[in-house]
């Protein structure tokens, strides 16, 4: 009887899980509705805030209105995400902001430091997770 309840528990555990639906929207600082009021956080089970640049060592800095570092649009994204139960990721580069991405992957330093960047990212904001936008990767 023991062995035949071990194999039933992870079943049980994977159909309460096989019909959950994830919904992730991008929150663009550049958009001129760019208003956390303006989203449907019922609607929505994750957001990922776009952009942090991230610089010539692998850096990473939160943009906001103007491209430049600002975090009160993504603070108050953040606040009402957690509000509202949505997860909150973050997205890096994205078309204007990937120009370093070539020198900080050709480089191992700098990788360690972008990776690092990521890691107290997510720890400092409590970040669910990072979204890579290089556009456009080379050879």
């Amino acid at each position: 009887m023991k062995k035949a309840v071990y194999y039933l528990i992870p079943f049980l555990l994977f159909l309460t899980n096989a019909n959950a639906q994830i919904v992730k929207g991008y929150f663009p600082y550049y958009r001129s509705m760019a208003d956390v009021s303006n989203v449907q956080y019922n609607k929505l089970t994750d957001i990922i805030y776009a952009f942090a640049a991230i610089d010539a060592n692998g850096n990473l800095q939160i943009t906001g209105p103007g491209g430049t570092p600002d975090l009160s649009l993504f603070n108050a994204l953040k606040t009402n995400c957690a509000s509202n139960g949505v997860r909150l990721w973050i997205a890096i580069g994205g078309w204007g902001l990937s120009g370093n991405f070539p020198g900080v992957a050709a480089n191992a330093g700098r990788r360690a430091t972008l990776a690092n960047a990521c890691l107290n990212l997510c720890t400092t904001h409590n970040l669910s997770g990072i979204d890579i936008d290089w556009e456009f990767p080379g050879a």
